[in-house]
């Protein structure tokens, strides 16, 4: 079962969705790392999961309504900082694939030849069939996870070309990966999510999963998942 670093990782350490917290995730022993894209008023990719700026700095502005600059002012101002997707993809060198989240319901042409030009290892995340059917276009659908908004929609984004399903941990009692997996010849992952809300993930987490054949499991705790999984391999 796969590791995936949620937010690059976020620990009390390194901010989330950093440079920093990525490459200590893929150094802790992630299998992937999964981080966050967002498109700016004027047109930069950065590696940001928020629609607002409330939760980060108190300014309750939509993300996509600032230019590069002034979100980085404004996250400066609060001791935080914003990569790009360039700078991420410029400075990354580990083998460890990175999984781009993009929460984005299109994709446009130039963010397409930016992951056509990519030198390192990358998954697709989608939240919606069209951008599943903009990454087919290049991509093969193993590389892309369906970010599905309800259990019941896996088998649309599926024939849209989506090689890898994600369920949310809370509904695992609704649904199981084998309920999918005996149908279709995908993979799915399971997003920790507790009844606190917290994606931080948890020993009970891994071993349900594990239970039920989840392929990988998105977490923020990549520590904690790297002992349990090393664990079960020493076992």
């Amino acid at each position: 079962m796969k590791i995936i670093a949620h937010r690059g990782g976020a620990t009390a350490q390194m901010l989330e969705n950093s440079l920093g917290s990525i490459i200590n995730s893929a150094q802790m022993g992630a299998d992937l790392v999964e981080c966050d894209v967002t498109k700016l008023k004027d047109g930069a990719y950065v590696i940001f999961h928020d629609k607002t700026l409330l939760r980060l700095t108190g300014n309750d502005v939509k993300t996509r309504d600032l230019t590069l600059q002034e979100i980085s002012d404004k996250l400066n101002y609060c001791g935080k900082s914003i990569a790009t997707l360039q700078q991420l993809l410029s400075s990354y060198n580990s083998l460890v694939p990175i999984l781009l989240h993009f929460k984005m319901k299109t994709i446009d042409d130039d963010l397409l030849e930016i992951l056509k030009g990519a030198e390192v290892p990358l998954f697709f995340g989608a939240v919606s069939i069209d951008v599943v059917k903009s990454l087919r276009k290049y991509f093969p659908s193993e590389k892309i996870l369906a970010f599905i908004p309800s259990e019941t929609d896996y088998k649309d984004f599926i024939l849209a070309g989506a090689g890898n399903i994600r369920l949310w941990e809370t509904w695992l009692g609704d649904i199981v990966p084998e309920d999918i997996k005996k149908d279709y010849n995908v993979e799915v992952w399971v997003m920790a999510k507790d009844t606190n809300k917290s994606n931080r993930g948890s020993k009970a987490t891994l071993d349900l999963c594990y239970e039920l054949c989840a392929d990988a499991v998105i977490m923020d705790d990549v520590e904690l998942a790297s002992h349990w999984k090393f664990g079960r391999l020493d076992n």
